[in-house]
């Protein structure tokens, strides 16, 4: 705990979705105390973790690379500490609520009808369409799109004016890269999009494009940021009043296609030529390769393609397309029912930003 604090973060995540309250109560009372007393966890307190839910019966396979089966990764607890767990006792009828501030709201002074109401922007914005591809040939010869993003590993002049960096790069790739990065520049690539803070020493030099990843979620992170990007793709969990409101003179969203799910720090291995996983319905997630990493996306792509109108309204600059395993004539279809401002056809399953 020590050494977390010194490296100075500024805020711990401790995992209890789906936890008990007794497991949340005691993980975070430990963690309150180690953190205000800066210092480490004795043997008492270790112990005390060891006991409460999920605490010492998971593997540590996929870290240490041990154990070939999937199974030997999913972690199953044992007898023991499961009793263990059955011996914790947390009496909740001590603990007292934080005291707050009671707040209150001048009724007359909020109208709830504007809150979630588009309106056209004050100010028209300059839009600029940015396209992020899986392959030279999907982005073969298109003009529609004033940003075109390929990885460094695939990145060509002739196809493309920028490079879209990977979710995390690897210490064994990072020389790799930055020389990929620098003969890029060299060649005339302007744009980089970086998806974390750890990134942004390699945008210099180029037009810095934060990813959805950076999950900026409100005006002071993206205020923040702005010291150091151009711009901004905004969280996909936001809805467009939501991206109205936030602060920033050239935001984004993404528009359309699939968002990642989950970076493999390995290649798996998948039987079908599509490279899909499937879930227990059968919906198909696709598998896309960057370097020595897999990515697994949504089965279901986001559709704003007919919204035109909607995003004008929302402030949204940079027009965000993400396209995995759609082929050449996919690509031109979308783009044309964008410019048309077509609907999606029947029985297409999408996602919507509200």
């Amino acid at each position: 705990m020590t050494k977390i604090i010194d490296s100075g973060i500024a805020s711990i995540k401790i995992e209890g979705r789906m936890k008990s309250p007794e497991y949340v109560y005691g993980v975070t009372k430990i963690y309150r105390k180690l953190l205000d007393e800066n210092r480490d966890a004795n043997k008492s307190e270790i112990d005390g973790l060891a006991r409460l839910f999920s605490r010492g019966g998971f593997t540590d396979a996929y870290y240490t690379g041990e154990g070939s089966d999937l199974t030997d990764m999913l972690g199953i607890r044992s007898e023991s500490d499961k009793a263990q767990t059955r011996k914790s006792e947390i009496n909740f009828l001590n603990i007292k609520p934080a005291l707050r501030e009671e707040i209150i709201l001048d009724r007359q002074k909020i109208n709830i009808n504007n809150i979630y109401k588009l309106n056209k922007p004050e100010n028209k914005i300059n839009i600029i369409n940015l396209g992020i591809f899986n392959s030279v040939e999907q982005s073969n010869n298109n003009n529609f799109f004033d940003i075109i993003l390929l990885s460094p590993d695939k990145f060509d002049i002739n196809y493309a004016n920028g490079i879209a960096l990977p979710p995390l790069i690897f210490d064994g790739e990072y020389n790799k890269i930055k020389l990929l990065l620098e003969k890029a520049r060299e060649s005339g690539a302007k744009h980089i999009l970086i998806e974390n803070p750890g990134q942004i020493e390699l945008a210099q030099g180029f037009n810095s494009i934060g990813g959805s990843r950076l999950n900026i979620f409100n005006s002071y992170s993206a205020k923040y940021y702005s010291k150091y990007l151009n711009s901004l793709i905004l969280s996909p969990e936001l809805n467009l009043p939501q991206i109205r409101d936030i602060d920033f003179a050239h935001k984004g969203a993404v528009i359309y296609g699939r968002l990642p799910v989950m970076t493999f720090a390995r290649q798996i291995n998948i039987k079908n030529k599509l490279k899909v996983l499937q879930d227990e319905k059968s919906a198909g997630f696709p598998v896309i390769n960057q370097g020595l990493r897999d990515i697994l996306y949504n089965s279901v792509p986001i559709y704003m393609a007919d919204k035109s109108d909607e995003l004008d309204a929302a402030g949204i600059e940079l027009r965000v397309f993400i396209f995995t395993i759609e082929d050449k004539k996919q690509v031109l279809k979308i783009i044309n029912n964008y410019i048309n401002k077509s609907a999606p056809e029947k029985n297409y399953n999408i996602k919507r930003i509200k």
